[in-house]
């Protein structure tokens, strides 16, 4: 009997920072937090060498991982994990990784960064067209695909490919 294709076998709600899918991921542990970053939430690399919180999709260096247990787990606080400033954060950059979404979104919508450093949907996104009106777009500056389906304060599997 033939096993089932599709998203049966595939663990939805997986905690934030955890890759959704070993194949094809590439993580890099080269640069330090200037600041403490929260767990699945993208970031930018600063001329200070230093990663930050990044405020929109334009110049993301990638998503912070899930940190282990031997990294700042307490039973007393098991889900309050961060990155803390000047630790060595490992940061995916291609692959599928769990994070945080601020809005709905829906298995194969354009991804894109909010003000706080989390998800969103690209689709009827509001941007400025430069004469101080604004359009409604779905084409603006992505940094992957969803590929999953999660409501706003939920985490989805993001499929991010970066240079």
């Amino acid at each position: 009997m033939p096993m089932e294709m599709g998203d049966g076998w595939v663990h939805a709600g997986a905690g934030a920072g955890h890759l959704a899918d070993t194949r094809g991921a590439r993580i890099n542990s080269d640069f330090n937090a200037g600041t403490v970053l929260g767990l699945g939430q993208a970031v930018k690399l600063g001329d200070d060498g230093l990663l930050a919180v990044a405020a929109d999709s334009t110049d993301v260096y990638g998503v912070t991982a899930f940190k282990s247990a031997t990294q700042g787990w307490t039973l007393s606080a098991p889900h309050d994990v961060s990155w803390d400033a000047n630790d060595i954060v490992s940061v995916v950059r291609q692959g599928q990784v769990y994070v945080p979404v601020n809005t709905d979104v829906a298995k194969g919508q354009k991804a894109i960064v909010d003000a706080d450093g989390y998800f969103k949907s690209a689709a009827g996104v509001e941007q400025s067209s430069g004469d101080g009106s604004a359009t409604t777009t779905t084409d603006t500056t992505f940094v992957g695909y969803f590929r999953t389906d999660a409501k706003a304060g939920e985490t989805a599997a993001l499929e991010l490919n970066l240079r």
